[in-house]
């Protein structure tokens, strides 16, 4: 069990094929918070999501670069930060409609990972920070 003050960092190269194993990482350290299968299930999807974003859209899947995620965790909140080098995309100007599910299901199938992380977090917010684009998704225990 990771206790409230402390961190992992995920390091991984920016590739499609290399998520699953972040995904699978992110909802084993969800599950040891106390989340049930299906919350933690949700949580790992979110977190997919957006680190799918990350790598279609800010890298572009060009080869040699590296994806950054850290999961914090506090006595209230556990939070996972994505930091990357590529082009800006700030999805969080767009926010989607979330509920009903009719509503996801009339999103273009480009727009449903968006949803589902609004869907799924408590907040989700991205700024940049000299080179680097900041994306933070946050869960309140």
């Amino acid at each position: 069990m990771i206790s409230p003050g402390s961190s992992i960092a995920f390091r991984i190269p920016a590739r499609l094929n290399n998520i699953c194993l972040l995904g699978i990482s992110i909802r084993a350290l969800f599950l040891s918070l106390g989340f049930d299968k299906t919350k933690a299930f949700q949580l790992e999807l979110a977190v997919v999501e957006a680190a799918n974003n990350i790598v279609l859209h800010a890298y572009q899947e060009k080869k040699n670069t590296i994806l950054d995620m850290k999961l914090s965790v506090a006595t209230d909140r556990v939070t996972c930060t994505f930091v990357d080098q590529g082009k800006a995309v700030d999805f969080t100007q767009e926010q989607p409609p979330l509920s009903p599910c009719d509503e996801i299901e009339s999103l273009a199938e480009n727009k449903r990972g968006v949803s589902i992380i609004y869907e799924v977090m408590d907040e989700v917010s991205y700024r940049q920070k000299d080179q680097y684009n900041i994306l933070t998704l946050v869960k309140y225990l």
